[in-house]
């Protein structure tokens, strides 16, 4: 399969059209990770003045008067640190520390490893400040980098559902995911290998990322980026996949919850006994609402007025 990011030379070509619709995506990515960056340095963002008081403290008042408290904070994993408290859990090239989640009263911590092929890395911690490797460099099967597959790029998501720890990842030949009953040992559920919705990125190989995980009543939902238009998959044992977003269906169950221009799924939360879901457009975020995790209602998009 031709990566979706390579460019067709044969002029302009809908692997092109997608490259520069996810290209839209890691950009929005990145520059909310340096406005983040700025803030720790001590720069001035919008409305907001931040300063350093120590290197693990800071403060910033608002226009208008507003003061926030100094909240203490102390590094844990980073420079001047050894080991695999060192940059990137002791491996430099974790640019991100992509996702966390507690099971089994230790914390874990998903990264995204940018290089092509090395593959995403999770390390997990019983007191929060020394941390043991249990997927990447230097360890086999499952437990090798990017969960035994090295186009896993990222761990962007962790959750506990049903007494299981599940991960899912980022990958340019359809996502991925994992779960595990003890922290430690990884069964592939959604990948390479697997058939129908368990297939890669649940049997749609353009769905390059699990972009954002939630359980809702008793099921496992996870939602994707997809170029054509965003899905989103729940699960009752966490094995067994059914779209209940995406091609195929109709309305806003239908690509991007009806809109294809919604190419990504980009964070789910429960509220008030319902399922929300909000959205990446480049005109504009949408936001939708389900009381049973398959009937969509759009409470905030095109058509809509004021907020």
């Amino acid at each position: 399969m031709v990566s979706i990011f390579e460019r067709n030379s044969k002029g302009t070509s809908k692997k092109q059209i997608i490259a520069f619709k996810l290209a839209a995506v890691i950009s929005l990515s990145i520059a909310l990770l340096l406005i983040s960056t700025l803030c720790f340095a001590g720069a001035s963002v919008g409305k907001w003045d931040v300063t350093m008081i120590n290197p693990y403290a800071q403060s910033g008042t608002m226009t208008g008067g507003l003061t926030v408290d100094p909240i203490p904070w102390a590094k844990i994993v980073g420079t001047g640190l050894p080991g695999t408290k060192g940059p990137g859990f002791g491996n430099a090239d974790n640019l991100y520390c992509e996702s966390m989640a507690v099971f089994n009263n230790r914390l874990y911590a998903g990264t995204a490893y940018l290089v092509s092929g090395a593959g995403c890395e999770v390390y997990e911690s019983d007191d929060g400040s020394t941390w043991t490797k249990v997927v990447g460099q230097g360890l086999a099967g499952t437990n090798g980098p990017g969960f035994g597959n090295p186009n896993n790029l990222g761990c962007l998501n962790l959750v506990v559902f049903n007494n299981r720890l599940y991960a899912g990842t980022g990958n340019n030949f359809g996502c991925e995911v994992y779960e595990s009953s003890d922290g430690s040992t990884w069964t592939k559920v959604v990948g390479q290998g697997l058939a129908g919705t368990n297939g890669p990125g649940f049997g749609n190989a353009f769905n390059i990322t699990c972009q954002s995980m939630a359980v809702f009543s008793n099921r496992i939902y996870v939602s994707t980026v997809n170029p054509f238009g965003c899905e989103v998959y729940e699960s009752s044992d966490g094995s067994t996949w059914t779209k209940v977003v995406g091609q195929g269906l109709a309305g806003t169950n239908g690509p991007g919850f009806g809109n294809a221009s919604n190419i990504g799924c980009q964070s789910m939360a429960v509220f008030n006994s319902s399922l929300y879901a909000g959205t990446y457009n480049g005109s504009g975020c949408e936001v939708y609402e389900s009381s049973d995790g398959s009937t969509w209602t759009k409470v905030v998009g095109q058509g809509l007025a004021g907020t």
